[in-house]
């Protein structure tokens, strides 16, 4: 049975959100952030890492992110807020 490694542990890639985070001034005791990985998604040229930060005071909101490395640059990005709401000016936590 062959192993696959995952290219950065998820606890690295946890570590890059909570620094993503603190650089807009979110503290550290107000989410929760969970980290996966879909070789799936890796193998079809997306990119594999699944992150999702849910606030205290917004339990009903989940931001999913994703951490971009493309033409030499890496950066965590915003990819979708759920559930779907007609304006950004609604979620709490919307990092533009």
């Amino acid at each position: 049975m062959a192993l696959i490694k995952i290219p950065l542990e998820l606890q690295e890639m946890r570590v890059k959100m909570v620094e993503y985070l603190d650089s807009h001034g979110v503290d550290q005791d107000d989410y929760e952030v969970t980290v996966g990985y879909r070789l799936a998604d890796k193998l079809s040229g997306f990119y594999p890492y699944q992150i999702d930060v849910v606030y205290h005071d917004e339990p009903d909101v989940t931001y999913h992110y994703r951490y971009e490395h493309k033409f030499g640059k890496k950066r965590i990005a915003l990819r979708m807020i759920t559930p779907l709401e007609p304006n950004f000016d609604d979620y709490k936590h919307y990092i533009p």
